[in-house]
């Protein structure tokens, strides 16, 4: 048995405070969670972004950040992957680079982003990691000597990746089938912006969430009438600005409750109303939300763009694509423990982090998840379990590896078919 941690940190623009924050919360998740392996998160000692690659980057091993986990590692005696750092090459290239290192402090390997982050979302998010990184060319994973208490295996083989990596199965795969992977951990830092809108209602997040415009549309009608109010936005989609009556009252909570409350009966718009369940594990904080940007927009008339964002009660509610999703996909087809640690969320940040750390089980289940602020969590590494999972769907020895090989006839057909066959 393994205890992993995952430290999802607040990171600033001072590297030398970043550092320091991360020492104190490495001490943290070794005395308060009893971990023995522990991942920080993408670019935790530097912004993330091409503007600050430059200027933050440094050498692997010998710059201030390495010595410094160095140090760190050895002091607790933990095996650390220390997320990743800007650095500079030997050969002058940039490099989104992660670096491990065992209990003495050693430095066991390092691992550069094979998959760099290059993506354009029209209207919405552009973003060109290559613009200034340059790709890795190898995979990387280290192995972590169990206690002579522990059973078999011996050791637990841990296989790395940045990011964007998680969303190419093939480098998960290599890992586990090939190498005998055990735990895949990625440090990463999804952004918001990289997102769709679902055409589902979710309650625990407190959203509401639509993929279609008009819909949206019906929506704030329905809460401009409820409310007997004139219309709330000019824009529903944007919704930076409000015209209200300068005579109208601020609502209470318990008006707002009321009013909300209405969405679980057959006025609300649509086929897609907040059912009782699902209202009341969402509902008040959907009435929190919905008072303070009413106040906002009556108080100021004119709604920031933090407001805009964060959408209407939340009806609109952009989330990142695929984080979890990917978490319990990789897990799934490799049969391996997944964690994927993200800097905490700071929204006055050039960078948003989508934050939510999570670890996810050789079966796809979350085990642990973090919130949108700094904190830690912890999961036990279990070989017993993994051992049963890959028992019980024995995909590894299943795969037809002489079919994925295959070549291809150089005129399409198949190489069992003969002239005439139908």
């Amino acid at each position: 048995m393994l205890r992993l941690a995952l430290i999802q940190m607040r990171v600033g623009a001072d590297k030398l405070a970043n550092v320091k924050r991360a020492s104190d919360l490495i001490s943290s998740a070794v005395s308060e969670h009893s971990a023995r392996l522990i991942c920080l998160p993408e670019c935790f000692n530097s912004p993330y972004g091409t503007s600050f690659f430059e200027s933050y980057a440094e050498p692997v091993p010998d710059g201030p950040t390495c010595k410094a986990v160095s140090e760190i590692a050895r002091e607790h005696r933990i095996w650390l992957v220390a997320g990743s750092i800007p650095e500079r090459g030997d050969d002058g290239k940039l490099y989104n680079c992660s670096v491990t290192f065992d209990p003495k402090g050693t430095l066991v390997g390092l691992y550069r982003k094979l998959h760099l982050f290059d993506i354009e979302i029209p209207g919405q998010f552009s973003f060109k990691e290559s613009s200034s990184l340059s790709s890795g060319k190898e995979p990387f994973y280290f192995e972590l000597p169990l206690d002579d208490t522990d059973r078999q295996p011996k050791v637990i083989r841990v296989g790395i990746g940045i990011c964007y990596d998680i969303r190419f199965p093939e480098l998960s795969l290599l890992y586990a089938n090939s190498h005998g992977c055990h735990v895949l951990l990625f440090p990463g830092a999804f952004n918001p912006k990289t997102a769709t809108v679902s055409e589902t209602i979710s309650g625990k997040g407190g959203s509401l969430i639509h993929s279609q415009k008009r819909r949206l549309e019906r929506w704030a009608e329905h809460f401009e009438e409820q409310f007997i109010w004139p219309p709330a936005t000019q824009s529903v989609e944007i919704m930076h600005t409000g015209e209200w009556n300068v005579n109208l009252d601020r609502p209470s909570e318990e008006e707002v409750w009321y009013k909300i409350s209405v969405l679980k009966r057959e006025k609300a718009p649509g086929p897609d109303g907040l059912y009782p369940a699902l209202f009341k594990e969402g509902g008040k904080f959907l009435v929190s939300h919905l008072t303070k940007l009413i106040g906002t927009i009556r108080d100021g008339e004119i709604v920031s763009a933090e407001w805009g964002m964060s959408t209407i009660i939340p009806i609109f509610k952009r989330r990142p694509v695929h984080w979890e999703l990917l978490g319990k996909a990789r897990a799934l087809d490799t049969q391996c423990y997944v964690g994927m640690c993200s800097p905490a969320c700071d929204l006055e940040s050039d960078y948003v982090s989508h934050a939510e750390s999570l670890i996810t089980s050789p079966w796809g289940v979350v085990v642990a998840k973090a919130g949108k602020d700094e904190q830690i969590i912890s999961a036990n590494i279990d070989l017993n379990e993994l051992k049963r999972v890959r028992e019980a769907i024995p995909i590894g020895r299943q795969r037809r590896l002489d079919v994925y090989t295959m070549p291809k006839p150089a005129n399409g057909s198949h190489p069992n078919e003969t002239q005439g066959s139908c």
